[in-house]
């Protein structure tokens, strides 16, 4: 195998392995709908090391849970519904986008609504639970207007990696 060939192995064996790590990357949305979960119960999660010294998370209490269980429950699981890699690799146009908000805003609001007593949610924490949620889904799905997510895949370096073939030189240099 000359050198051009072994280069070449080399680089789809790299982006093999780099290009699902940094998709995974991107895609990911559970620390999204950790970070949620998190300001429902009333604290945040900090990562501490293990007898093994390996991280692991850990949720510390700041204040008050603005939901029970069961609405925290619910409503995590509802967003991770609104929240996930297949959502973020949708192509909608701008109107859509913001359609699409509008019906998911509402949706919310009107679940908070109904199930405030069951899920033992303060009316007055009603718009600050929606609209710490909306801000976040907003910009997670922002990234599907004109299919710019995948567009962005070919504009990442590590995806990359694996599209230079070097030139074979010529003549005597």
């Amino acid at each position: 195998m000359d050198l051009a060939q072994e280069q070449i192995k080399t680089q789809m064996t790299n982006e093999a392995y780099i290009e699902p790590n940094v998709l995974e990357l991107r895609l990911d949305t559970n620390e999204l709908i950790d970070k949620i979960k998190s300001f429902l119960m009333g604290g945040r999660i900090v990562y501490v090391k293990d007898e093994q010294g390996q991280p692991k998370p850990q949720f510390i209490k700041e204040g008050e849970p603005m939901a029970n269980d069961l609405g925290v429950q619910s409503l995590t699981s509802w967003i991770s519904m609104q929240l996930n890699p297949s959502t973020v690799q949708g192509n909608l146009k701008e109107e859509q986008y913001f359609k699409l908000l509008e019906r998911t805003r509402k949706n919310l609001a009107k679940n908070l609504l109904i199930n405030s007593p069951r899920y033992e949610i303060k009316r007055e924490d009603r718009a600050f639970i929606i609209d710490g949620i909306m801000n976040m889904l907003e910009l997670f799905v922002s990234r599907t207007i004109g299919n710019k997510e995948r567009d962005s895949y070919s504009n990442n370096p590590a995806v990359r990696i694996g599209n230079y073939v070097p030139q074979q030189r010529k003549g005597i240099l």
